[in-house]
């Protein structure tokens, strides 16, 4: 593409898409997959410690889902509730993105969709908590180390919903990077 090009408002709109993909991919390749292994090996050698019969599953997307109430010897159907109902709001996202230019009344329906959704995934953090909790018994550590991430992602799913996303966003990615201390403290520390 020449300079020229690229001044005009269609190649600057191209050009801005290609950086886009690919700081997309750098930040992919850089960050999530890292912690991505980092979680499976993680979640692998707990399983192994607890002497669960699959520790492979660690490494399946979604299946090391059922991973955790495995682990903790407890029910699974939180996790397959919580999937239903984000499959459910993305469907129903989608549809609302699509038919809300033809029918503009169903802005509110993504409101109680989104309110569906962020009940649900106040329910999987408390079941998740309950699961970590079970595991660090199991494992002889103290509990609170995991109610500590449950009551983040509470904190960080009801203030998204009063105060916006500027103040849950942080709150969740604390959150996880206190799960990702946790979940090592788990696999690699002595009994």
């Amino acid at each position: 593409m020449a300079f020229t090009e690229m001044l005009s408002p269609a190649g600057a709109t191209d050009g801005a898409i290609g950086i886009m993909i690919i700081i997309f991919i750098l930040v992919f390749l850089l960050i999530f997959v890292p912690i991505y292994v980092y979680s499976a090996l993680a979640l692998s050698k707990i399983a192994k410690r607890l002497k669960y019969s699959k520790p492979w599953l660690a490494w399946i997307p979604i299946a090391n889902m059922w991973l955790f109430p495995a682990m903790a010897k407890m029910h699974w159907w939180p996790v397959l509730v919580f999937l239903i109902a984000t499959l459910a709001y993305l469907i129903f996202s989608l549809i609302i993105v699509f038919l809300s230019t033809t029918l503009p009344f169903l802005g509110l329906s993504i409101f109680f969709a989104s309110f569906v959704y962020t009940a649900m995934s106040i329910l999987y953090a408390v079941y998740f908590t309950i699961w970590l909790y079970k595991i660090c018994m199991f494992r002889h550590k103290p509990g609170w180390l995991a109610i500590i991430p449950g009551a983040i992602v509470v904190a960080s799913e009801i203030s998204t919903i009063l105060l916006g996303a500027l103040i849950g966003a942080p709150l969740s990615l604390l959150a996880t990077i206190w799960l990702l201390v946790l979940i090592g403290i788990l696999a690699w520390s002595k009994e």
